[in-house]
């Protein structure tokens, strides 16, 4: 609530202008403000606030980042709101026990705590460094106007800077002339097989025959004689997208001639 203090000042007092403090003790904690100048007759208004503020999630966010500089994902955002205004906003990183970095944010009730990856200097003269590829924990806490802190919001950020490799499977008759050129009976299915260390993949891609890149979701059936050049690659959910891939399938339905 709010405590309102009247202060009743004679004419002749020896007081200073200048600003006024109000201690109010209560549970072992003492808050205070500072008032306008004093006059002769002014009051105080503290407000009397003991209950932590509550922090959430604004939004879904992303929990793997890749900070590599190619603008996918380069930071680790957490967007939080406050259920009342904050005086500040804090986001600690942690690698098992060891805190290595610290973000906040002041004055705002919503926003963005962000991570670069960064690792915090430790001594004097000290430069920051890169943290490595891994799983880190997170700590969000917003604070009030009174000082209250909120119940840490803590989850695990993946650092991923490793970008998902594809195989390509075939299901039917093939012949493998080099790794990258394939003759196949018409009829053959082509399937994609991803593996990544750290994050999850969430897309593959194809271009088939210098046409448009195509999400793949379904084997591919090779039914058209001749030759066809192939790309593809997979991204993962840090947003490193693999290099395309080049291959040559050959489809072949004429079987040799014999003499």
């Amino acid at each position: 609530g709010v405590f309102r203090a009247h202060i009743d000042l004679s004419p002749g007092e020896n007081l200073v202008r200048g600003r006024t403090i109000l201690f109010l003790y209560a549970k072992e904690k003492t808050f205070y403000t500072n008032s306008a100048f004093c006059e002769i007759t002014n009051s105080l208004v503290v407000n009397y606030d003991i209950d932590p503020p509550r922090l959430t999630p604004r939004t879904g966010f992303w929990r793997a980042f890749s900070p590599n500089g190619d603008g996918v994902r380069d930071t680790f955002t957490f967007p939080f709101s406050g259920s009342e205004a904050l005086s500040r906003a804090y986001l600690t990183l942690y690698d098992g026990n060891r805190k290595i970095a610290l973000r906040d944010v002041l004055l705002q009730r919503e926003g963005n705590l962000v991570w670069d990856g960064s690792v915090d200097p430790v001594g004097e003269g000290a430069a920051a460094t890169q943290a490595t590829n891994g799983d880190y924990v997170f700590e969000a806490v917003g604070v009030d106007l009174a000082g209250n802190e909120s119940a840490p919001v803590r989850g695990v950020v993946h650092l991923d800077t490793e970008a998902p490799a594809t195989t390509p499977r075939f299901f039917g008759n093939v012949f493998t002339n080099t790794p990258a050129s394939f003759y196949v009976n018409p009829g053959t299915e082509l399937r994609f097989t991803s593996v990544d260390r750290l994050s999850d993949v969430t897309r593959r891609e194809f271009i088939l025959d210098g046409g448009e890149a195509q999400v793949y979701t379904n084997a591919l059936v090779l039914d058209v004689p001749g030759r066809h050049p192939l790309l593809y690659r997979a991204v993962d959910d840090a947003g490193n997208a693999e290099v395309w891939v080049p291959n040559v399938l050959v489809v072949d339905e004429k079987p040799p001639p014999m003499s």
